[in-house]
Formats: structure tokens, sequence, C-alpha cells
């Protein structure tokens, strides 16, 4: 299909009133409903019971406000979910039981009314040793990266091995002095893209126009497919493919 841009006319045009949503409350016995319809269903094969807490007026994103999504997490006793891996950051709530919680490779014991965060992009998992249900409320900014369309989920991720760092060479470090000043738009969002250099060096200098997703350690960075992803801004630095081959 052959798609070009919009011009939308705004000639003359008046900022808009903004569009507030009103303030909402569930109450305990609606949750308490909730909790006791997921407790009764099938285990899912992922382990995950979960509703999110919808605001009526959302749309993408689900959000209870614009850009924070709110989860009800149920799990019975004896059950853990599967792994994840995600570029959206958590904070956890217990409100009923008690479990223990893994988040990147460190487990965490939790009780009632404990509260923790689980970063961007480590791997998680959520386990109910106890004999009672156990019931967490789940915040993030989950809603706002779906509505940029830039939200990455994985289940059952595999684990992340350490990126190895080489010395430079001589060849590499030619490539510093490049006097070349092209300049490319590519890559939106998601956008899967590469970069060729033919018979000579090629040396980049990529600029992101996210320094929002930079903040909440959402940013996203692929140099190979043969190399884990890496949240720029938080890791030290990432391989090149030049490393991979």
């Amino acid at each position: 299909m052959n798609e070009t841009v919009r011009f939308i006319d705004q000639s003359g045009a008046r900022p808009g009133a903004m569009d507030l949503w009103p303030a909402i409350v569930i109450p305990k016995e609606t949750i308490d409903a909730e909790v006791e319809r997921l407790a009764g269903l099938p285990r899912p094969a992922n382990g995950r019971r979960r509703s999110i807490i919808a605001h009526p007026r959302a749309q993408s994103g689900h959000g209870l406000a614009a850009g924070i999504q709110v989860a009800l997490d149920v799990l019975l006793p004896g059950e853990r979910t599967v792994s994840y891996r995600q570029n959206s950051t958590q904070v956890n709530f217990v409100i009923r039981g008690r479990g223990h919680s893994i988040v990147g490779g460190k487990r965490f014991e939790v009780n009632l009314y404990d509260v923790w965060n689980t970063p961007s992009m480590h791997i998680y998992w959520h386990g109910n040793d106890s004999k009672d249900i156990q019931v967490r409320l789940t915040y993030s900014n989950a809603a706002l990266l779906e509505l940029m369309n830039i939200h990455y989920v994985e289940e059952n991720p595999p684990p992340i091995e350490p990126v190895k760092h080489e010395q430079q060479s001589e060849d590499d470090k030619r490539r510093r002095i490049s006097p070349y000043g092209d300049l490319l738009l590519a890559a939106p969002g998601w956008a899967v893209h590469n970069h060729a250099s033919y018979d000579d060096f090629v040396y980049e200098l990529t600029v992101q126009d996210q320094p929002l997703n930079i903040a909440m350690e959402s940013l996203l960075w692929q140099e190979s497919l043969k190399l884990p992803l890496a949240v720029l801004g938080v890791q030290e630095g990432f391989g090149t493919n030049r490393a991979v081959g």
C-alpha cells in the first residue's frame, strides 16, 4: 500500500481545552469480587492470573490514568508465574497474602503491604509459597509506552549474558577521524533497520530523540540480532557487530 503523510491544516486554530479524565473510585468489594473470579479460573499456562484496572475513558494502553497502567495480580498457594522482561518499570504492592519475587536474579520475600520496584529489562517472576491467596497491585508506565507504540514485553526470556568489551583496533581508531557529515532520519519506534559500510569504514553518530524514554529506562538498542538488548542510559555500553562477526 502506498502510504504518505497527511497535512493537517491548523491555520488560525486556537489551543483547545484540556480533556481531563474524571477521578474514579474502585470499591474494595469490587476488587474482592475480581480477586475471587481470577482465583476461580483454571491456571493459565504462564501462571499469570491478571486483570487490568482500566479507566472508563481509556483506549490504547488501558491506563487507570492516561500514562499509568494498574494490574490486579493473583497467585494461588503453590503457584508461580513464568519469567518476564519488559522495558516498562513497575511498582508492586501486596494487598493480600505473601510470597516471593525474583528480580534480576535476586530473591525477595514479600509480605502483606510490602512495596518494591521492578526496574526496566530485569528478568522477574513471582511465586506464592504460602497457604493463602496472594494478591498484588502492579503499577507501571506501560500505558504510556503502549500509547507511544514502543512497549516491549518478553515471556520466558533467555538469560542475559554479559557483553564482552574488546580493545579498539587500529582500524577502529581510524574511523574516529571520518570527515563526512551525511544526515539520515530513520528507525521510528521499533522499525527494523540496518546499515552497510561497503568498501570503506563508516563511523556513525546516532542521535536518539527520546530523552523521556532514557529517563524512564525504556529506550532499547540491539546492535546485532546476535547480541542481547541494551537499555540505553542504564547499562555500561554495548557490543558492536564487529565483535560478533
